[in-house]
């Protein structure tokens, strides 16, 4: 009988020692994957902040390439508009040096006139 309480005892405790030991995997699991996800959260709140980053980068290039073509059309009317005066002052000039032409012609034909 003692035998046999002594042979229960030792299954006993050899089931206790694997119960204790699986504990110990399982805990040493759970510890690795507490890690990973830690690791996973912090790459995670990492990557969200290059996203925003990039974010705030491409709205202020879509503002910076806003005010350009604001000032780009703005540029050109100036330009049109300036291109518009230049060809006004050079039809006038034309007009005067045709009308300067016409003149001293005559001013010509006349100092001819009176040489002659």
């Amino acid at each position: 009988m003692l035998e046999e309480e002594q042979k229960t005892r030792l299954i006993q405790e050899e089931m206790f020692n694997d119960q204790v030991n699986r504990s110990r995997d399982l805990s040493s699991e759970a510890s690795k994957n507490i890690r990973q996800k830690q690791d996973l959260l912090q790459q995670l709140t990492e990557a969200e902040e290059v996203c925003r980053n990039a974010e705030n980068r491409n709205k202020t290039l879509i503002n910076d390439l806003s005010n350009l073509k604001t000032k780009h059309e703005e540029e050109s009317k100036k330009w049109a508009e300036s291109e518009s005066e230049m060809k006004s002052c050079v039809q006038k000039l034309e007009s005067s040096v045709n009308e300067l032409s016409g003149k001293i012609e005559k001013q010509t034909e006349n100092l001819e006139e009176k040489d002659s």
